[in-house]
């Protein structure tokens, strides 16, 4: 896929411009699905996999074989078939002796190839498709607050121009001609998103602090209790009512902090992609919040309940 370059503004300060690097997604769909290589290791419907002949346990090892991919299936027309779009991000820092220079990209794979082959770097199954903009002062006349706010719509307003072809092609479906020579018709949605705590806060509009997932107020996540579970419709509309219903930006600040909601976003990029639920596509983050947040703790803790040879053994 050939990159691009565009810049944009807001009319609040216009003399501050942003330079995005992308690539068409819709061509890097495509790209992933015509790929000789990557032929025998596509799959593009449903499947159950049990564990024995008696099929009364069922395997959940890649997207293909879960229930959510047949729910989707059968929201399609028939014929179609779905390529459920896998986004990363990660803000990486190049240098230290440079004046720290950073990189923020973003990377796309399909949900139809197999997840071994997707870690791969060599089989080249997960493209890089843009460079978000990592400008360290926007706005110069602003404060500290205000230019962190900044940079979160410069992050929605790129991902928004980025991703706005998956919404027309998410919900008409695309012909594409795979890497095995048939023309298939596809829906390419937005399944999963991939990404740090902060930044998975950022995405999904929801206040710092609590969980993107569920409703559960910050002081009680510790609870056994499952929270009531968010819902991108419901996002979306506190968002529209804190919104018109207050009069200045620090109204609607307020009023979104009670609801759990990020203050910093009125329009997210996500807000008419079809088939999605952002707050069902971004995953657990295996570093932040498996090892260090569980694993860590569960290691001093055995180490201080056992003693060094029965640990060990």
């Amino acid at each position: 896929a050939t990159w691009h370059s565009l810049s944009f503004f807001f009319r609040d300060s216009p003399e501050d411009k942003h330079m995005v690097h992308y690539r068409d997604p819709l061509e890097a769909i495509k790209a992933l699905l015509r790929d000789p290589a990557l032929v025998k290791h596509i799959v593009y419907k449903p499947k159950h996999i049990f564990t024995d002949v008696t099929k009364e346990k069922r395997v959940y090892n890649e997207m293909w074989t879960s229930s959510w991919w047949e729910e989707m299936q059968a929201k399609l027309q028939e014929g179609s078939c779905e390529a459920p779009v896998i986004i990363a991000t990660d803000k990486t820092q190049l240098t230290q002796f440079s004046g720290g220079q950073q990189a923020y990209p973003v990377y796309l794979t399909l949900g139809n190839i197999l997840h071994a082959i997707q870690c791969k770097p060599s089989t080249q199954a997960c493209m890089l498709i843009v460079y978000l903009p990592v400008e360290k002062f926007v706005g110069h006349n602003l404060s500290k607050a205000a230019q962190s706010v900044r940079m979160h719509r410069v992050f929605h307003k790129s991902m928004k121009l980025l991703l706005e072809p998956l919404i027309k092609a998410g919900s008409e479906g695309i012909e594409i001609v795979g890497g095995d020579r048939h023309v298939r018709k596809v829906h390419p949605v937005l399944a999963c998103y991939i990404t740090d705590y902060p930044e998975q806060c950022l995405v999904t509009c929801c206040k710092f602090g609590t969980c993107p997932k569920c409703l559960q107020k910050q002081s009680v996540l510790g609870d056994q209790e499952p929270g009531e579970l968010r819902e991108q419709v419901d996002t979306l509309s506190t968002i529209c009512q804190a919104h018109t219903s207050t009069a200045s930006f620090r109204a609607f600040q307020l009023k979104c902090r009670c609801c759990l909601i990020s203050r910093t976003i009125v329009t997210p990029f996500w807000v008419r992609f079809p088939l999605c639920c952002i707050h069902s596509c971004v995953t657990t983050n295996v570093l932040h919040q498996l090892f260090q947040c569980i694993i860590k703790y569960l290691i001093a803790w055995c180490a201080e309940l056992i003693n060094e040879s029965e640990l060990d053994c």
